[in-house]
């Protein structure tokens, strides 16, 4: 039984290597370019926002 066990944690965590922890990292790189790219149009926005009012 603790074979088994100990067989399963280590296919757990390859699995959780493989798949789980790249899905989180491409995540978390997405998330900084979307902001930064979200930050970049909020300021062109705001540029032309500006020059529009003045």
């Amino acid at each position: 039984m603790v074979k088994a066990d100990l067989h399963l944690y280590k296919y757990f965590i390859f699995i959780v290597n493989t798949f789980i922890v790249p899905v989180i990292q491409g995540f978390t790189i997405y998330t900084r370019v979307l902001s930064t790219n979200s930050l970049i149009e909020l300021m062109e926005k705001g540029k032309k926002y500006i020059g529009n009012t003045i």
